[in-house]
């Protein structure tokens, strides 16, 4: 099984591992914490030699950091999954809201990430037209699994942008 995160996000998210690598901003205004190419990395890990039915090869995440207060809107992809049985994959969207994390530690900033992640799953549970062959609830349990085994400090940019 494969795992895939796909970012969408408005420009008004700063990141600090964009930080690292030399971008300038005021880390005043707000810094996302976690690197989420590192997260997806660690968990396509985990879990790419498990199974969890014929019918998935490739579960997505779409991750949305959207800034509601700068006029951006979570209107066309709220509670957004879809099945794509000739490509095998499963797709579901978590949204955060930027003014609602950009001020968060990085501990509080994963536990806001884990539980956008574990919500998509639920979605994706509920969903009117969804794989037959793919045990959505083994799947929960083993993210919830990795989701715990992860060790932060493993995706967490440096704290040092200003």
């Amino acid at each position: 099984m494969r795992f895939q995160l796909e970012l969408s996000a408005s420009w008004t998210v700063k990141y600090a591992s964009n930080a690292e690598a030399g971008w300038r901003f005021d880390p005043r205004k707000g810094v996302w914490w976690l690197k989420l190419v590192r997260i997806e990395q660690l968990f396509d890990e985990a879990i790419s030699t498990l199974s969890f039915g014929e019918s998935i090869d490739t579960y997505v995440f779409g991750f949305e950091i959207l800034d509601t207060s700068e006029g951006f809107g979570f209107e066309n992809t709220r509670d957004y999954v879809s099945y794509r049985p000739k490509m095998r994959l499963l797709l579901s969207v978590g949204q955060v809201d930027w003014p609602d994390v950009r001020f968060l530690t990085p501990a509080a900033q994963w536990d806001v990430f884990k539980q956008s992640l574990l919500g998509s799953i639920h979605r994706a549970a509920a969903a009117k037209r969804k794989p037959q062959d793919f045990d959505l609830q083994a799947f929960h349990s083993t993210v919830t699994r990795v989701l715990e085994g992860l060790d932060p400090q493993d995706f967490t940019a440096s704290m040092d942008v200003a």
